[in-house]
């Protein structure tokens, strides 16, 4: 049989075997040093104290270096034009139930919920302004059912 010139017979194909994962290699531990005899060991002492003298400013300066103080948090921008006398974004659920505490008679906490529609008691906005120089009067009174209410009165600045 006749090759001709641009056809050549194909290589043959020698099937190799997948070489074998290698090994990991064994962790070698270290020997440890022979414990100094007594009189060695205060010559050590003595050779290794002023050395660690020296270090440990280095190594406090280093550890003062690297330390990075936390940055600060960003303020986010807040448009005034958004806000309300008492610092919540207007119509927000916290600026509404500043709002029913404001009002002439004030509020319970269980009218500021019904007024607002929650099923959340709105408190913690009392105590937030509280802390921001708001002034809060508490008066308690008797509801419907005979049991002590306190009546929440938020004063603007």
């Amino acid at each position: 049989m006749r090759i001709n010139d641009d056809e050549q017979p194909a290589p043959a194909v020698e099937e190799t075997a997948a070489p074998p994962p290698a090994a990991k290699p064994k962790r070698v531990r270290k020997a440890k040093a022979a414990a100094p005899v007594d009189g060695a060991k205060a010559k050590a002492k003595a050779k290794a104290a002023p050395k660690a003298a020296k270090a440990a400013p280095k190594a406090a300066a280093k550890a003062a270096k690297g330390k990075k103080a936390a940055p600060k948090a960003r303020q986010r921008a807040v448009d005034p034009n958004k806000m309300d006398q008492f610092g919540y974004r207007k119509g927000s659920l916290r600026s509404r139930a500043a709002h029913i505490y404001a009002a002439k008679k004030g509020a319970t906490l269980h009218e500021a919920r019904e007024k607002l529609g929650t099923k959340n008691v709105q408190f913690n906005v009392l105590t937030e302004l509280e802390k921001r120089g708001f002034k809060v009067d508490k008066t308690d009174e008797r509801n419907r059912n005979g049991r002590t209410v306190t009546r929440y009165h938020l004063h603007a600045q």
